[in-house]
């Protein structure tokens, strides 16, 4: 018995060694620094924006922009797996259906904002393996990541979003109320789409306050692996319809990372959204750069090096 307990003991701090190695490999790539200040206007709208550089516009095979997402490598955008899931034939759409547009301001596919806009195709969908419970099941593991055919070139207007694994691999959260920042191009509360990217500052809650607040109706949608953000004010700042898969941002010195991913929101949540939780999915996410980066993490120096931050001799 205890030497099977020590056995599973053994694997788990194995395992916690794994990721971090991996986590602190991918923090060696520095982030272009963006400077990112938004004004909210009273009653939820919000200034055009152009200092977002991670985040990227998706479009299907019909030029439509669809949905956001985040650039977290040069070839890995994070978006929501709804994006690209077919209810109806309970699979993934094909890769090549859709397309990402990088340092996109307007709606508009055919709209040059810049001499940096760039046009790139998709190779890969991958979705968590957790398994993405689709539109009749609530949403849950409602996450994805695109692999593009080719590396994004960064720039001053285009950059990778900063991420802080550290914190999101031991589950560290904003605290209640505390803003973050989500950019979209979806509706507003009348049903009209911006034409300009807009941006809201949105308050977090967490998983369990915001299963006790919201209506018993809703509380289906806040699965395993969600938060929430947003108040519960009439017509207050939030996320709609054409924002799903874009992440939001918490500020922490003068950068801000990212969190979550827009995911769903019910209408008698008012501006409350739920947002799925990077904390859940860390490992695939992790999994899956190491795999489209072949790293290899043989060095002892690494090894040792984790080994000192987890305190093991």
């Amino acid at each position: 018995m205890r030497l099977n307990m020590f056995v599973k003991n053994l694997k788990n701090i194995h395992e916690h060694v794994l990721l971090l190695l991996l986590y602190f490999h991918i923090t060696q790539i520095n982030c272009v620094q963006s400077i990112d200040i938004v004004t909210p206007v009273v009653g939820g709208n919000t200034e055009s924006i152009h200092d977002s550089p991670w985040h990227v516009a998706i479009f299907n095979q019909k030029k439509i922009l669809i949905c956001g997402g985040t650039i977290i490598r040069p070839q890995l955008i994070l978006s929501a797996a709804h994006c690209f899931y077919d209810d109806k034939k309970n699979r993934t759409h094909n890769a090549s259906d859709f397309e990402i547009i990088v340092s996109k301001f307007t709606r508009n596919y055919s709209t040059i904002d810049n001499q940096n806009q760039k046009i790139y195709k998709i190779k890969q969908i991958r979705l968590s393996e957790k398994g993405y419970a689709d539109i009749y099941n609530n949403y849950a593991a409602d996450i994805g990541i695109l692999i593009l055919e080719q590396n994004i070139t960064f720039n001053t207007n285009v950059a990778q979003a900063h991420v802080d694994w550290e914190s999101i691999i031991e589950g560290r959260y904003p605290a209640e109320g505390i803003k973050g920042k989500v950019a979209g191009w979806g509706c507003d509360e009348t049903g009209k789409y911006p034409e300009k990217l807009q941006a809201v500052w949105l308050p977090f809650i967490s998983r369990a306050r915001c299963l006790t607040t919201v209506p018993v109706d809703a509380r289906a949608i806040i699965t395993f692996d969600k938060f929430c953000a947003g108040s519960h004010e009439n017509g207050g700042p939030s996320v709609l319809q054409g924002d799903s898969g874009g992440g939001i941002f918490f500020q922490k010195d003068d950068k801000y990372y990212l969190r979550g991913i827009v995911s769903v929101k019910q209408a008698s949540l008012t501006s409350i959204a739920a947002f799925t939780d990077l904390s859940d999915h860390a490992r695939w996410i992790l999994s899956v750069i190491k795999d489209v980066e072949k790293t290899s993490f043989e060095k002892k120096s690494d090894i040792r090096s984790v080994r000192r931050k987890l305190s093991l001799k």
